[in-house]
This record gives C-alpha cells, sequence and structure tokens, in this order.
C-alpha cells in the first residue's frame, strides 16, 4: 500500500458511493466505523431524511492535534478521507485528521454540477 497524496486534487477512481455510484464528490462514511459503505451527499440525505437544502455544509473538522470541538457530522457519518491510494477500506480516523487530509477533501466538490 501506498500512501494517498493528498497535495493532489485528483480523485481515486476507487472514490466512489456504494448507493449510486457517484465519483468525484465528496463521501461520508459513518462515525465511528473506520471500515463502512461510503455515501455522497445525496446519498446521506435520503438516508437521514432530510432536504439537501436544509442541510448545513460546514463540515466543521478537527485536526489531530486540535483542542476538542465538536464536530458536525452528516447524520451519523462524517468525511471519508482515504489513507492509501490502492485501498477503498481504510479511512482516517475520527478526530484525527490531518491538515493536508482535510484540505484535500475541502477540495473536493460536494455534488456534481447539474448539466
Amino acid at each position: 500500500m501506498s500512501n494517498f497524496d493528498y497535495t493532489s486534487s485528483e480523485v481515486p477512481d476507487w472514490y466512489r458511493c456504494r448507493e449510486c455510484d457517484a465519483h468525484g464528490v465528496k463521501l461520508f462514511r459513518l462515525a465511528f466505523a473506520r471500515q463502512s459503505a461510503t455515501l455522497c451527499f445525496e446519498c446521506c440525505c435520503q438516508e437521514i431524511n432530510e432536504a439537501m437544502s436544509s442541510v448545513d455544509t460546514t463540515f466543521q473538522l478537527q485536526y489531530a492535534d486540535a483542542e476538542a470541538n465538536e464536530m458536525k457530522m452528516l447524520g451519523r457519518r462524517c468525511p471519508a478521507i482515504p489513507m492509501y491510494t490502492d485501498d477503498v477500506d481504510v479511512l482516517a480516523g475520527l478526530y484525527a485528521f490531518k491538515e493536508e487530509q482535510i484540505a484535500w477533501w475541502r477540495r473536493i466538490p460536494l455534488r456534481k454540477a447539474a448539466p
């Protein structure tokens, strides 16, 4: 396994929503499970039965060395940030995000632009 390159804006081919197969958008995983099905914003909203327009999308994230802050999540889900380039099942731990990991995730669009 090779470490993920967070300086790149590229999204690995395997970084896809497990429900609708969306690619190139922010994904979310169950907060306290390092290995869980990743979902896109739209599928998460459907999961929690919440209108997309009513969801706070600031997604306050906590760095590994930051003081304890409450993290805003999407239902029971938090950002799905990969740790390795070739392993979809190993994601960064909750409350242990590094600055470069968060910067990479923030560069990815929340949703695909409408055609």
